[in-house]
C-alpha cells in the first residue's frame, strides 16, 4: 500500500489549520478577549547640523517626581565624511543636563559647636542641583565615576552612535521634583569632519555642541518637607547623637558625612574612620529624629 502523495499533503495541511481556526475562533467567543498591554508613551526630539542628526528619547513624556525614566541619545552620520566627536569620560551620557526651575538651596541653619558643625558642613558643601544621569541598573548608593580623559572617536557616513541612561525626577540630594515642565538636554560634542587621526595630525578644534532639548512633564504631588540643613541640625542636637559625636568623634576620625531623602525621610550619615556609620533619620514634616543607628 502507498502513502499519501506529496501533492496532497498541503490540501490535509490547509484543512487542518483551518479546523484549529475554527476551534480558536469559537472559544474566543466565549471568553473576554486578553487586551494587548499598551506600548509606554515616548518622548522625541531631534536635532540635525553639520551633517550630523542627534536624536533624544525618553522612556515616558511624564515621569512622577522621585521616579526614574530610561532615556536614549543617538547620533547619525547623516554626511558623505566622516565625523569627529569627544567621546572621553563616560562618552555619550556625560553630555545630558536638566533645564528647569531654579533650585531653592537650603538656608544654613544653625552654628553647631566643634565636630559637629563640620559634620553639617561635609553634608551641605556642595550645592542642591538636578540629578545627573545614571548608567542603566546602577544602584542608587553607588557612586558613578567617569575617566579624566579627552579621548576623541569617529564615525562613518550612514553610521550611527547610541547609549543609554537613567535619570532620576529628583534633585541631588534626593527630593523628588515638583509637578511642572523641565527640559532633558543634550550637547552633542561634534569637533570636526574627517577622522580622528587626521585630526589629531592638525590642530586642535574645540567642541561644537549641536543641542537638543526634550521636554518632560514632571507629576504627582510635591514633597513638603523642611530644607535638609535643618534636618541635620535635628539630627546632631539629639542627645544621643550629640554625645556620640563629643565622645567618639574627633576631628581625625571623621571621614565625611551626607544628607539624603530616603524613603520619605531625611538622612543622615556620619562615616567615621575605621567603623560602620552613622545614620539618623528625621521625620521630613515634623522634624523629630525617627530613628538613631549609632557606629561604635
Amino acid at each position: 500500500m502507498h502513502g499519501p502523495s506529496f501533492a496532497s499533503r498541503p490540501h490535509r495541511l490547509r484543512a487542518l489549520l483551518l479546523a484549529v481556526g475554527l476551534a480558536l475562533s469559537v472559544a474566543g467567543c466565549a471568553t473576554n478577549p486578553v487586551e494587548p498591554t499598551p506600548s509606554p508613551v515616548t518622548a522625541t526630539a531631534s536635532t540635525t547640523r553639520e551633517g550630523v542628526t542627534v536624536t533624544v528619547s525618553a522612556s515616558s513624556a511624564t515621569v512622577a517626581g522621585g521616579d526614574t525614566i530610561r532615556l536614549h541619545v543617538s547620533a547619525v552620520d547623516t554626511g558623505l565624511e566622516p565625523v569627529t566627536w569627544q567621546s572621553g569620560g563616560c562618552g555619550l551620557m556625560m553630555w545630558f543636563g536638566v533645564d528647569g526651575p531654579e533650585i531653592v538651596q537650603p538656608p544654613p541653619g544653625t552654628v553647631l559647636p566643634g565636630v559637629a558643625n563640620l559634620i553639617k558642613w561635609a553634608a551641605s558643601s556642595d550645592s542642591v542641583a538636578y540629578a545627573g544621569v545614571r548608567r542603566p541598573g546602577l544602584p542608587a548608593d553607588a557612586a558613578m565615576a567617569c575617566p579624566a580623559d579627552l579621548g576623541y572617536d569617529d564615525f562613518g557616513p550612514g553610521e550611527t552612535i547610541s547609549t543609554e541612561a537613567d535619570w532620576p525626577a529628583t534633585t541631588t540630594d534626593g527630593v523628588p521634583l515638583p509637578p511642572g515642565p523641565i527640559r532633558i538636554t543634550y550637547a552633542f560634542p561634534f569637533v570636526a569632519h574627517g577622522t580622528k587621526e587626521g585630526l589629531l595630525q592638525g590642530p586642535i578644534q574645540n567642541v561644537a555642541p549641536i543641542p537638543v532639548a526634550l521636554p518632560i512633564t514632571i507629576g504627582g504631588v510635591a514633597v513638603d518637607a523642611i530644607p535638609s540643613t535643618d534636618a541635620m541640625d535635628a539630627a546632631l542636637t539629639d542627645p544621643r547623637v550629640a554625645d556620640w559625636v563629643v565622645q567618639r568623634v574627633p576631628r581625625e576620625r571623621l571621614n565625611g558625612a551626607r544628607i539624603q531623602f530616603v524613603d520619605g525621610a531625611w538622612q543622615l550619615t556620619v562615616l567615621v574612620k575605621g567603623d560602620r556609620s552613622t545614620v539618623v533619620r528625621v521625620d521630613p514634616t515634623t522634624g523629630h529624629v525617627v530613628d538613631v543607628q549609632l557606629a561604635d
